[in-house]
């Protein structure tokens, strides 16, 4: 990704710039967990009913406690 500097000038002369050298959401400047939750739910939404989002968050969010078989099939469920 390219950086990203923006600048802003007011009625009364100061500037203000940002750099941001790292999008959100990557390695170097990562999601937070509620971030991601938002970002995939406003994804999803059109995709899944509202019970089945939320229990594809809840199995993604504790899937070290489940088999591969088991989450995949909560994955395919309710389309």
């Amino acid at each position: 990704m390219k950086r990203a500097i923006v600048s802003i000038t007011t009625t009364d002369g100061k500037t203000y710039t940002k750099q941001e050298d790292h999008a959100k959401g990557r390695a170097e400047r990562p999601l937070s967990d509620t971030e991601l939750i938002d970002k995939f739910s406003a994804n999803a939404q059109h995709a899944l009913s509202d019970d089945h989002l939320r229990q594809v968050v809840e199995e993604t969010l504790n899937v070290e406690r489940s088999s591969i078989a088991d989450y995949m099939d909560q994955l395919k469920r309710d389309r």
